[in-house]
């Protein structure tokens, strides 16, 4: 952070220096254009803009390296992103999840999550995984309950070793299952062989790529970045 602070005041410095040589520069180019004519005038003021001193100097980019936010990362971010969440052109129009559905799987997510002692950072690349995956296919709404539990365990396993009795996550499909029972849907029975297939079909369908930039991943990157 000490760093970073001095960087910025040496920056100032730098800006401010710029800012006098600009104005400096801009009455020459005044001065002369009005005598040499308009087009040697623009050319001379086109040269004095691009002599500018650049506000990311290296000694910024320096001590974003070593806070672990670097450009490089951030653009690198801004692609997979775009990758990941972009609808794909083969899904049909309207097949989206409705507002109503995707509040329900979130809330039935976010239960699950605190059962299983699971972080908030984990919450929010639970639900960028599953606008990802509704991004690239049509969503069954009676799958929701596997869709929910598939989502979890993947995140899941992405941040523990711990090796898991697969058939404690049964029961947090009822919540969902009852829910879509009562307006009607024919749940498919939820049993451990159902529940492992469908996450390999949403492994798949997701093309493994399962670590998603989320909403608090970019928030932490733009307030080191700013501090």
């Amino acid at each position: 952070m000490a760093k970073i602070a001095q960087a910025m005041a040496s920056e100032q410095e730098l800006i401010i220096e710029s800012k006098s040589w600009v104005m400096v520069q801009d009455d020459a180019i005044t001065c002369e254009g009005s005598s040499s004519g308009s087009e040697d005038g623009l050319a001379d003021e086109t040269s004095g803009r691009q002599a500018l001193i650049p506000l990311i100097t290296d000694a910024i980019q320096d001590a974003w390296d070593e806070l672990g936010v670097p450009t490089e990362r951030l653009d690198h971010l801004k692609t997979l992103e775009r990758d990941v969440l972009t609808p794909s052109l083969t899904l049909p129009a309207g097949a989206a999840l409705g507002l109503a559905e995707r509040d329900s799987i979130l809330r039935a997510m976010s239960m699950v999550m605190q059962l299983k002692g699971m972080s908030l950072s984990e919450w929010f690349e639970a639900c960028a995984l599953l606008d990802s995956y509704c991004l690239k296919v049509p969503v069954r709404i009676e799958l929701l309950p596997a869709i929910c539990v598939s989502i979890v365990r993947i995140v899941r396993k992405l941040h523990t070793a711990t090796c898991e009795d697969r058939s404690e996550w049964l029961p947090y499909t009822q919540q969902l299952t009852h829910w879509l029972a009562f307006l009607g849907y024919a749940i498919p029975e939820m049993t451990e062989q159902f529940l492992r297939r469908h996450e390999m079909g949403l492994l798949k369908e997701l093309g493994w790529q399962v670590e998603i930039p989320s909403i608090e991943g970019w928030i932490k990157m733009a307030t080191a970045r700013f501090n």
